[in-house]
């Protein structure tokens, strides 16, 4: 603020010395015309009088008024001898003045010089007395101006006064906005500081429409984001926990049975074995889909051209097994030149997992019907089961994470409730957008709608 406070000063002091110069310089451009002009006309006068002498000089300088109280006026004869003194007490008289001014006018010049030293201006023009290009002497003229000089300090006083008044008026605003600024900043802070310390709930309220205020909305939208992906973290812990716990739990009760019941059959033993052996299997299957979904999260895999048509092959060939246990047809029809932006990891688990979920929650007897397809700049892909369906109210919901329309047939078929998330997923990372249509009971089609990717004559590919 200092700093300001003396910027400010030096500016104000540029503001005030300008202007005084200005008409420092415009009083003496005046005076130098006033006094030259009348110096001028007093010799014209003179030239044209046979004999000089301080008689007929007085005339004239009474004939053309230029008598004034601040002024001497004195006229020297060729040799520079003074003939004429407007100071009655001269001792001039009949004397050879050397004055610079007079000896420039003597050599043909017109002089004018000007000093002004703070309580006056002290004035001095000289100009020859000439006839028919003979020089006949010089006219001499010295004004001491106060008036000017002190109409100038008067108007230096006003300036200075002024420019003290707006200091004083710029330090008090300046303060003001120091201060309205720091408490801006101060809002800034605590956020800050409530964020660091985990208040994500927190939200700073400010005004205006200032870089500031844009400042505290981002921070506000930024603080939403990460309230909402910590409460989706923590969400994500109870329910990976939850379902960690499950098999585990039922693990510890199947092998403290074995251990502590001495005389189990030996069928029971592996009945309890095969349960739990079960049992790490879905630990197993939370395990690998929990890595995935990490891996959505962390990939940085850089998009190129992928050929849908064969990853869903892949996909249809590894599952045709599962589909055969649940007694489930598999029907794919897949077009060729489905090309799009995204990376073969990704893609495979977009179809494994709509293909695996059409299986595991379809009927005895039922299908699972795969379309691949261009249509314009899209390329669909269609997953069409005849199970159980989702209800309405279920559906939006689908693809939150651990979300399960039937808990017991889920934990029956193995499934861990996400699935469907992670498609969701590697869908966003694809910029392609997912359509489900279900009717309970019925079954139920997922419909991913990737942009189609073009490949030009370099192998490079771009979404259309």
């Amino acid at each position: 603020m200092a700093v300001y406070a003396v910027l400010l000063a030096i500016v104000l002091a540029i503001v005030n010395i300008y202007p005084m110069r200005i008409m420092e310089n415009k009083i003496i451009d005046t005076a130098r015309v006033d006094m030259l002009d009348d110096a001028s006309t007093l010799a014209a006068a003179l030239g044209n009088i046979s004999t000089l002498s301080a008689d007929n000089i007085g005339s004239a300088v009474s004939v053309l008024n230029l008598k004034r109280d601040n002024r001497r006026i004195v006229a020297t004869d060729r040799y520079g001898v003074v003939i004429y003194d407007s100071m009655s007490a001269s001792r001039l008289y009949g004397q050879v003045v050397t004055f610079s001014e007079v000896l420039a006018a003597l050599s043909g010049q017109d002089v004018f010089y000007c000093i002004h030293e703070g309580e006056a201006f002290d004035k001095w023009a000289a100009t020859p007395i000439m006839n028919d290009a003979v020089l006949r002497g010089t006219v001499y003229l010295y004004e001491k101006d106060s008036n000017s000089a002190l109409l100038l300090r008067n108007i230096a006083y006003n300036l200075r006064m002024v420019s003290l008044g707006a200091i004083v008026l710029s330090a008090g605003c300046l303060l003001l906005f120091n201060k309205a600024l720091g408490n801006r900043f101060s809002k800034l802070l605590v956020g800050v500081r409530e964020a660091r310390s985990g208040n994500f709930n927190y939200r700073i309220k400010m005004s205006g429409s200032d870089e500031l205020a844009r400042i505290a909305s981002e921070f506000n939208d930024l603080s939403a984001i990460i309230q909402a992906n910590d409460m989706a973290r923590r969400r994500f812990v109870s329910d990976a926990s939850h379902e960690l716990k499950t098999p585990l739990a039922s693990i510890k009760l199947l092998s403290d049975s074995i251990s502590q019941n001495k005389n189990i059959s030996r069928e029971t033993v592996n009945e309890f074995l095969e349960d739990i052996n079960g049992e790490i299997v879905r630990l197993i299957r939370i395990s690998e889909e929990l890595i995935a979904i990490n891996k959505v999260d962390d990939v940085t895999e850089e998009k190129y051209v992928c050929d849908v048509a064969n990853t869903v092959k892949k996909a249809v060939e590894r599952l045709r097994v599962n589909a055969d246990m649940a007694k489930v047809r598999l029907q794919s029809e897949c077009e060729n030149g489905c090309l799009v932006l995204a990376t073969d990891d990704g893609i495979y688990h977009i179809v494994f997992n709509l293909i695996e979920n059409a299986i595991k929650y379809n009927r005895e007897g039922g299908k699972v019907r795969i379309r691949l397809r261009c249509e314009g700049d899209k390329v669909l892909l269609s997953v069409l089961d005849t199970g159980i369906g989702i209800p309405e109210h279920d559906q939006r919901r689908v693809f939150e994470r651990f979300f399960r329309v039937d808990k017991n047939r889920s934990r029956a078929t193995g499934g861990t409730g996400l699935g469907l998330s992670i498609v969701k997923e590697w869908a966003d990372k694809f910029d392609a957008t997912i359509k489900l249509e279900s009717y309970y009971g019925e079954g139920s089609e997922f419909t991913v709608s990737f942009p189609l990717c073009k490949v030009d004559d370099d192998g490079e590919g771009s979404e259309q």
